[in-house]
């Protein structure tokens, strides 16, 4: 079925790129080896839980394509795979010895543009080398400011500035920081001193467990002093935060927690677009649950809305998902 479905798809005579989002059928991908692969493009693969590199070698000699690779713990990736066209790549920071592959890779690739660095940072071979030492410097930064306990360092971006750039010159464009308490948002103003052009931020908060609310003043008042920030990243934030002028929840009404996070978000949103010129996209994510004591039931839901600012720092909604799950 699948040799018919690839002989198919390679006889059609306008169809040049069929492009395979989600997990990878390894039959699919393996099957007859006499049909070329050459217009199926893979948003990403996940190294090495799928095809071993013996097997991604094969696939890639029969002009199999990726957008993203996402090299997992304990993984790596050798830079004399016959890949092309990789755009991205995602490095846990517990894969083999990144830096024994990952500067030849990057030589070899032209097209990538972007390497995201993901985890812990417990490795000890972090560090060592130039591309490495941000991580490094923002811990010792956050345990000299005594945030070290409310705030964590979880990833870091870097972009490819030129095409021939070396790896160690590559630029952080974006870092994420995980805020375990309220005094902990303090943590990007941290992040500003050691990157004063920083581009993208991430900011989430745990789901539950936080002992302090985070006042939206002092959200908005330490943002604004990032001037170049043009992306900003808000996850599970919004029961975490003190509204001083109030939510939009109707004491009155059992407005769903979703509308209420939305409403309450969007108008945040629109402050900090307000408040900060260079402001450009803003993505909310949060999840909750609403409880109806009375029929037992409960109805978890889930919203994820990007905002982009117009001239007139108007909010113009680019993406917006809000799901509810009914027990």
């Amino acid at each position: 079925m699948y040799q018919d479905l690839l002989s198919a798809l390679n006889a059609h005579p306008s169809l040049t790129i069929v492009a395979l989002y989600g997990t990878i059928d390894p039959s699919f991908l393996a099957s007859s080896t006499s049909v070329s692969l050459s217009k199926i493009v893979l948003k990403t693969i996940h190294h090495p839980s799928e095809p071993r590199e013996s097997e991604l070698h094969a696939l890639f000699m029969r002009g199999l394509k990726t957008l993203s690779i996402r090299v997992e713990e304990a993984g790596s990736l050798s830079s004399s795979l016959p890949f092309s066209g990789m755009e991205e790549l995602e490095v846990d920071q517990n894969c083999k010895e990144p830096a024994s592959w990952l500067p030849h890779l990057v030589e070899r690739q032209p097209h990538l543009k972007t390497i995201r660095f993901y985890g812990h940072f417990t490795n000890p071979d972090w560090g060592k080398h130039t591309y490495m030492l941000f991580p490094s410097r923002i811990f010792t930064a956050l345990e000299r400011e005594s945030l070290a306990a409310v705030a964590v360092f979880t990833a870091y971006t870097l972009n490819r500035i030129e095409s021939a750039v070396a790896l160690e010159q590559w630029a952080v464009t974006q870092i994420c920081l995980f805020i375990l308490e309220a005094a902990g948002i303090s943590a990007a103003k941290v992040a500003h001193s050691l990157l004063p052009r920083l581009p993208s931020l991430d900011l989430e908060m745990p789901r539950w467990g936080m002992k302090q609310s985070l006042a939206t003043d002092k959200l908005v008042s330490t943002l604004v002093g990032l001037q170049f920030l043009r992306n900003l990243h808000l996850v599970n934030m919004h029961r975490h935060l003190l509204f001083p002028e109030g939510s939009e929840a109707d004491p009155n009404e059992q407005t769903p927690g979703c509308l209420i996070a939305n409403a309450d978000m969007r108008r945040l949103t629109a402050r900090l677009v307000r408040s900060l010129p260079s402001l450009e996209f803003v993505r909310i994510e949060d999840r909750g649950i609403d409880n109806d004591l009375e029929a037992d039931l409960w109805s978890g839901w889930s919203l994820d809305v990007t905002y982009q600012a117009a001239q007139n720092r108007e909010l113009e909604v680019i993406a917006e998902q809000l799901v509810y799950e009914r027990n």
